[in-house]
């Protein structure tokens, strides 16, 4: 791999001919949002958790659960998030509130 310098007026910078290989690695997906570029267009996902593996410059994910930020309806995940504060502030017991916490995390991911 060979770098070409490229000088501006304060700092030099570097920048590759070749790819950059990433190490192989795999991770646990959190709930929470993805950003995909596709042919030049930026794809929202919601995520539900699941796990990542990134190996020969190409990302897997598997999730549990997901959806477009396009097929997703502002006013029902509205809703959706206010039962599950609602639900949330009623949990009696730990079991109860740690479901009540989950689905209150999913719900502020779809809204």
């Amino acid at each position: 791999m060979s770098l070409i310098p490229r000088r501006s007026s304060s700092t030099s910078r570097f920048f590759r001919k070749t790819p950059f290989i990433h190490a192989p690695i795999a991770t646990a997906v959190d709930i929470g949002i993805l950003r995909i570029r596709l042919n030049n267009q930026w794809l929202t996902m919601a995520l539900m958790g699941g796990f990542a593996r990134i190996g020969n410059n190409e990302i897997t994910i598997l999730v549990n659960d997901a959806e477009k930020g396009s097929d997703i309806d502002p006013q029902e995940a509205q809703q959706t998030l206010e039962r599950a504060e609602t639900n949330l502030k009623k949990a009696e017991g730990k079991r109860q509130t740690i479901e009540a916490n989950l689905a209150l995390r999913r719900a502020g991911v779809a809204k």
